[in-house]
């Protein structure tokens, strides 16, 4: 459509907000298509270059009492973790240091619902790496039952991806909606 025809004639600020909800939502593909669309616009360009996208999954659970509301991210085998995660129901934590333990959040509701649950990069680190295993230590249905869509890997400098679905005998998720790119 017109986005490839009209997008260099658009103001710098507004390509970067839209970028910036590309990212935001998880659509890498969008987002490398418009920025590669962009390139010609220098401002624009730098900011995509520059623009930390998170890692996102979008979760559902069922009616209340039918199975746990809880949904647990694997970061139990990073070595470093520096990241802010926005649990899609207003909650936001901030998670640092090397894990050893679950992270794990209670959703409120009683009545089910998808949820989209976004992990960003937080503060500064000169080697880009915020979160470098997404991985498991121990079988995690916390994590793959109630996993619905895994939307982008984000700029995390994730450099590992072992164990992301240890004991993962009852998921139900085609892989191909893993985004590697």
């Amino acid at each position: 459509g017109c986005i490839g025809r009209c997008a260099m004639a658009w103001p710098a600020e507004v390509l970067v907000r839209f970028l910036e909800h590309l990212a935001y939502d998880g659509a890498s593909f969008a987002f490398q298509r418009l920025a590669f669309l962009t390139c010609n616009n220098k401002d624009v360009a730098l900011a995509a270059r520059q623009m930390p996208r998170p890692l996102v999954v979008k979760i559902g659970f069922d009616e209340a009492g039918k199975r746990s509301s809880h949904f647990r991210l694997p970061l139990d085998m990073a070595k470093i973790v520096q990241v802010k995660i926005d649990w899609g129901d207003g909650g936001v934590e901030v998670v640092m240091g090397p894990r050893r333990k679950p992270v794990i959040h209670k959703y409120r509701s009683t009545i089910g619902g998808e949820y989209i649950v976004r992990v960003f990069p937080y503060g500064q680190r000169d080697d880009q790496i915020w979160l470098d295993h997404f991985g498991s230590n121990e079988p995690c249905p916390e994590w793959y039952r109630p996993l619905r869509e895994v939307r982008s890997l984000g700029s995390l400098g994730i450099r590992s991806l072992g164990s992301l679905f240890r004991g993962a005998v009852d998921f139900n998720l085609s892989l191909s909606s893993l985004d590697v790119s």
